[in-house]
Formats: structure tokens, sequence, C-alpha cells
């Protein structure tokens, strides 16, 4: 299954790790479904790209998308949670939803575009030209 004594060892670690995301995720949410799904996903996913077994992720992972997405990951850490606090406000006030699962799929619809928008926005103002700046420094 695992051909070299070096990958049996990676997937173990992983296997471990997964396991207590899982304990730890039980413990404090006790359900179940949000405690197993995650690491089970990630477990498969990792181990089969560590031991080469998707062929097509390095292609996905390298891809222009996947790249900006990477490059505007840390506006969009620090910009979602405002970002959504003031949309869910707004649907609030302007589209009142009947139930949960309609403030969800509004706030999705919403949130979705503008924290990208925002962040790319964040990142092209504010991070890029201080990255740029520390760069020149460090000279």
């Amino acid at each position: 299954l695992f051909r070299s004594r070096k990958a049996r060892s990676s997937v173990r670690w992983l296997f471990i790790s997964c396991l207590l995301l899982i304990l730890f995720r039980q413990i404090g949410s006790g359900r179940v479904i949000e405690s197993w799904l995650p690491a089970l996903i990630w477990f498969c996913t990792l181990s089969a790209a560590h031991v080469g077994w998707l062929p097509g992720w390095k292609r996905l992972l390298v891809s222009a998308p996947l790249q900006f997405l990477g490059r505007i990951s840390y506006s969009t850490y620090l910009w979602h949670v405002p970002l959504i606090a003031v949309l869910q406000t707004a649907i609030w006030k302007w589209q009142p939803p009947k139930n949960e699962s309609e403030l969800l799929w509004w706030t999705a619809l919403c949130a979705l575009p503008a924290t990208l928008f925002v962040s790319w926005i964040s990142w092209r103002l504010i991070e890029r030209p201080f990255q740029r700046l520390g760069l020149t420094v460090a000279r």
C-alpha cells in the first residue's frame, strides 16, 4: 500500500494527528459529524497527495486561482468576520430572513464576493506596499 518506510511513517503521523483532532473536537462540540468528517477528509486527501495517488493535485495547487487565494489569505482572515457581521446586520434590516437557513444563504451569497473583493483591496493597497517596503529596508 505505502511503498516506502518514510511514507508509512508520514501517514502514521498524519493519522495520529487526525485522531487527536477528532478527540478534541468531539470533546469540545459533542457533535459526531462535525468532529469526524473534517478530519477524515483531511486524512484521506493529505495521505493520497503524499503518496502520489492524486497526480492532478499539484496542478491544482499551483493554479492561478489558488495562488490568488493564497496571496490574499491573510487579508481574508482579517476581514471575513467584520464583513459577515456588517452584512448580516444589513440583511436583517433590508431583507429579514424567515429562518436560519435563509440567513445562511443570504450571508454566503453576499459575504463571499465581498470578502474576496475587500481582501484583494487590502492586499493590494496595504499588504503589498508594506512587503515591498520591508524588502527595500532589508537590503
